[in-house]
């Protein structure tokens, strides 16, 4: 009898241990085994903007429980997981092909086999960007003197077509003074772009770099008469309101002229309302913390800001986050301005990659150096930044000491080493604009006056 009855209770016992390893814990269901199906017409494109990047696209895959999402793999190497049936794989090497394959997932684990890899080829730069219409602020550092027309600004604009060839152009000087038509008829005649980093080389020392998103570029050069030029250049497009210029804006401010006229620089904060009335929450210049009347902006419906000032002139980039203008002081100095509407979320980690620098130093002349600066180096991911090529208006080329630069949560970026260094990172974190005093390759020991733009 004891053996009889042993022998059923063993049973029931096997099946309960069979049962929890395979009824789902003994809640009455099934594991799940089953993969999705692959995903199918996997489309790879090369983005025009931002030139670094590539869209990738699929059908959806189907699953018995459900797709949780897709795996994504880059030459062979997984690369990230996404929820949904679209991606973008940024920051890659430019005129590189790169192949992709994508497989679903479900929550349970279970991991399709990988689509059929599709390969693209990412894009370059050419004379083609120039295409449409740009407005242009310069801002010139010089001292008055025979044959030198010293400091000053610019603005105006000019329209090319796919090739490169001048439409029109109309430029307005600070003086006053007017000139209207091209002054060459293709901007290839002047410049030659490198297809792989957006970096133009011109006559007359003049030097550029165009943004990824192909709607920016920067530039410095001579004059000709030893004044010393530096600009940016807006692609135009979108439709304006009022309502774009409110928010949180940054602002950084380089001014030059001869004395009595104030150089220096100048960067804040500020707060626009809807009606383009601006509040100062801070402003400090190279001078010490200062009290200004705030401006009220308006926007025209192509983009084209204004001051209540006759002779400020702005222009909004189609992000609508980005405002560049020249103006007047009211002592006659002159002055180039750049706003950027803030961000968050940053760390020194953005600093990550490779960055071109222009810029422009200020200074009452010939006191303080005055002139243009222009360099490419590489950040790693402690802000630590080594420079690769430099060069100057005096022709030094001498690479600028190792520098290290760190990144607050609001974008601002500092440099124990440089204690007046004063940056700002934009929402995209691919262009920082800064202002400091002294120059290294440029300093005389005075201090000149230090506003550069950086695109990554």
């Amino acid at each position: 009898m004891l053996k009889a009855n042993r022998f059923p209770g063993i049973i029931a016992l096997l099946f309960f241990m069979v049962c929890i390893g395979s009824c789902g814990g003994g809640d009455g269901g099934e594991a799940d085994i089953t993969a999705p199906s692959v995903p199918a017409d996997l489309s790879v494109a090369a983005s025009p903007s931002p030139v670094d990047q590539i869209n990738l696209s699929w059908t959806a895959s189907t699953d018995n429980v459900g797709v949780a999402g897709y795996k994504i793999y880059r030459n062979s190497s997984y690369l990230k997981s996404v929820s949904t049936t679209s991606t973008s794989d940024t920051g890659l090497n430019l005129l590189t092909q790169y192949c992709y394959t994508v497989s679903g997932y479900d929550s349970a684990g279970n991991e399709s086999a990988q689509s059929s890899q599709v390969c693209a080829t990412t894009l370059g730069f050419t004379i083609s960007d120039s295409q449409g219409t740009w407005y242009s602020h310069d801002l010139q550092s010089g001292d008055a003197g025979p044959g030198r027309s010293a400091s000053a600004w610019f603005y105006g604009w000019s329209t090319y077509d796919a090739n490169g060839n001048c439409i029109d152009s109309y430029d307005v000087k600070s003086d006053g003074s007017t000139k209207s038509g091209c002054s060459y008829s293709n901007i290839g005649d002047v410049l030659i772009v490198d297809p792989l980093s957006g970096v133009y080389n011109g006559i007359g020392n003049s030097h550029g770099k165009i943004s990824k998103w192909k709607d920016l570029i920067l530039g410095t050069g001579d004059d000709g008469t030893g004044d010393y030029l530096f600009g940016v250049s807006i692609k135009s497009g979108g439709t304006f309101t009022t309502a774009d210029l409110q928010g949180t804006w940054n602002f950084h401010v380089l001014a030059t002229g001869d004395a009595p006229q104030w150089t220096g620089w100048a960067y804040g904060q500020m707060n626009v309302d809807a009606s383009g009335k601006a509040t100062f929450t801070s402003f400090f210049t190279s001078s010490g913390p200062t009290v200004a009347e705030p401006p009220t902006f308006s926007i025209s419906p192509d983009g084209v800001v204004t001051a209540g000032e006759p002779l400020f002139h702005g222009v909004m980039n189609m992000s609508k986050d980005l405002v560049i203008a020249t103006w007047t002081s009211d002592d006659g100095g002159y002055y180039l301005q750049i706003m950027q509407k803030i961000g968050g979320g940053f760390s020194t980690a953005d600093l990550q990659g490779n960055w071109w620098t222009h810029g422009l130093v200020s200074g009452d002349a010939p006191a303080q150096r005055i002139g243009w600066f222009w360099t490419n180096g590489s950040s790693d991911a402690s802000g630590n930044f080594t420079a690769i090529t430099h060069r100057d208006s005096t022709g030094l080329t001498t690479l600028p000491a190792d520098m290290t630069f760190s990144v607050n949560s609001n974008g601002v970026i500092t440099s124990a080493a440089l204690p007046s260094f004063y940056g700002i990172m934009n929402q995209r974190k691919d262009m920082i604009v800064y202002t400091f005093t002294g120059h290294p390759s440029l300093d005389t020991g005075v201090g000149g006056y230090v506003l550069g733009i950086t695109l990554k």
